[in-house]
Order: structure tokens, then sequence, then C-alpha cells
């Protein structure tokens, strides 16, 4: 690594023998496969835009031993590039008495309008298995051959340990609140071989309860609400309960892998690239509503009168 460079490369193996193994495995491949080298690439271009010491805190953090930290600073480094794609300017870790949530986003430069936000990581802690069968037909369940397929788990209901987890973030961040939104930012990285949370369960968790009319296949919306079982705690629809009234937006970046063409050698290695799917859940009280509907995104709201009006995800390709 040059002095100071604090960029991803292939010799960061050697100089970071006890890395994470998600970060080895990547950083294995770099120069040997041209979509890695190029998602790489992209992905030092974006770091550049922060601080070295910013810089070197996020590249320290993919490299440490934790075995989620490698795609926790992946997170920040999207997020930061989603935010300059909508033309936005951001600080990294701003100081809110003492606390430092991961960006101050300045998405108004007229008026110095901006929001705070702080990114998690989804972890895909979960029963759903990743199967891969191969071109003769064997059977890989998580990566280990298998003589059959597994039996069929039923998907847990998520909305309730995504409540958890945007009731980690409002009890850290919740005294220190004020004027300014609070947004909460979710990646899920690989998220089309590893399903964790989609829009429905999401809007379950913020909006309250959808149901779908098997006779028209459509869904009928309800005005928001929300439920609580017998301990007052909220199991879904957190938008219509006062203690989330700071917590003014939640969007999800889902990171996908795209296979490319491969027009010049059609038998050579399979070429991918990375993209993302964003969805935008506004909350009743939003003053974002403006920011990212003059972005071009339709984003899911709260109306005045309760009701809800649904947006649709965009997918964005930032190299």
């Amino acid at each position: 690594m040059a002095k100071k460079s604090y960029l991803f490369e292939f010799e960061l193996i050697e100089k970071f023998p006890e890395m994470n193994g998600t970060a080895r495995e990547w950083l294995s491949t770099i120069n040997d496969l041209a979509w890695v080298k190029e998602y790489f690439s992209w992905l030092n271009r974006e770091m550049c835009f922060f601080s070295l010491r910013d810089r070197r805190d996020i590249l320290f953090r993919a490299l440490s031993k934790g075995e989620n930290s490698f795609h926790e600073s992946v997170a920040e480094i999207v997020f930061a590039a989603f935010w300059r794609y909508l033309g936005w300017q951001c600080k990294k870790n701003p100081k809110i008495g003492e606390l430092t949530p991961d960006f101050k986003v300045k998405y108004d430069k007229l008026s110095e309008k901006s929001f705070l936000c702080d990114v998690s990581v989804v972890r895909q802690n979960h029963p759903h298995h990743k199967i891969l069968i191969d071109e003769d037909n064997r059977i890989f369940v998580n990566g280990v051959l298998s003589s059959r397929l597994p039996l069929v788990t039923a998907p847990i209901d998520q909305a309730k340990r995504f409540i958890m987890k945007v009731d980690e973030k409002m009890n850290k961040y919740v005294d220190v609140l004020h004027s300014e939104p609070f947004v909460m930012a979710l990646f899920q990285y690989d998220f089309e071989n590893n399903f964790y949370l989609d829009d429905f369960q999401a809007r379950t968790a913020l909006y309250g309860e959808f149901k779908f009319n098997f006779s028209d296949n459509t869904f009928s919306y309800s005005p928001l609400q929300r439920k609580e079982n017998s301990r007052g705690i909220v199991e879904k629809g957190i938008f219509g309960h006062p203690f989330y009234e700071k917590l003014s937006a939640v969007i999800i970046c889902r990171q996908n892998f795209e296979e490319l063409e491969n027009i010049r050698n059609p038998d050579g290695p399979r070429q991918w690239k990375s993209i993302y799917d964003i969805s935008v859940f506004l909350n009743q009280s939003s003053a974002l509503e403006n920011a990212f509907s003059g972005s071009g995104f339709e984003c899911d709201r709260v109306t005045e009168d309760s009701m809800i009006e649904l947006g649709n995800p965009k997918t964005i390709s930032f190299y």
C-alpha cells in the first residue's frame, strides 16, 4: 500500500494477515478477475472523496477481524456515493453531543437544509439456505456438497426483527435529536442470494398491516396503524407511534450482482457488476418528501389523513 493512500489493493492481504474472511476472499481475486478489479476501482474512487482520516478508518474497519465489518465499510462508501449521486453534500461522522452518526447530509444548498443519517448492515442471519445446482446437477447447500435439497422452512416474521434494528438506533440517538430530521439507512449485501427483507416486510414494520386480495391479485392498504403486544412494545406500524416521530425516513439499499454478457469471450470467466436497488420510506412528519421526489424518487409516504401512498424502488448503477 502506498504511503497514506488507504485504498483497497491486493497487497493488503499480506499487510493485514488477521483480516476477516470476506475481505480476504474479495481482495484475493482483485488481480485475477476483471470485474472484481473494476468494482474495487469504483470503491477506491469513492473513497477519495473522504478525508484521509475517514478513509483510513473505513479501510481499517473493512480489514478488521469482524466478519461483517467489510460490508459495513462498503455500506458507508455506497451511501456516500448515493448522496453525491443526488447532488447532495455529506459530512462524515458529525459531532452531535457525545455521539457521532455516520453522516450529516445537506440536501438544499440554498437554505442549508440537512438531515442526520446512521448506516447499518442487515446481517444475513436467517434460516433460508443458499442453494447452488451446478451443470452436473450436484447440489451445494451453503457452499457444502449435499445429497438432497434442504427441507423448506417458513420465512420468519422479519417485521419484528426490522423494528429491533430501528429501536437500537432510536434508543441511541433519540435524546440528541431535535429539529434536524433523522434518517436510518440499511444496506443489504448480495440481496438476490440472501433474501432477508423486501419492501412488503418493511412496509409492515413501518406502516402496519397490508392485505392481499387473491381475486384480483392486488394489495389493499389500510390507514397508518400500529400493533402493540401486551407489554406496549410496537410490533408493526412504528410510524404510528409517538416515539418514532423523530425518525423522518428509512432507506433500504439492496446490493445485487448482475451478470454481464461477455461478447468478446463467451467461454471465458463470468463477469458481474454491482447494482443497487434503493427504496425510500417517509414518515408522516418527514420534511424530506420534496428533497427525494425532486431527485426522481417515488417514495412510500404517509399522507395528512394517515393514508399510505406507495412508491417504487430505484435501480442505480454507479459505475
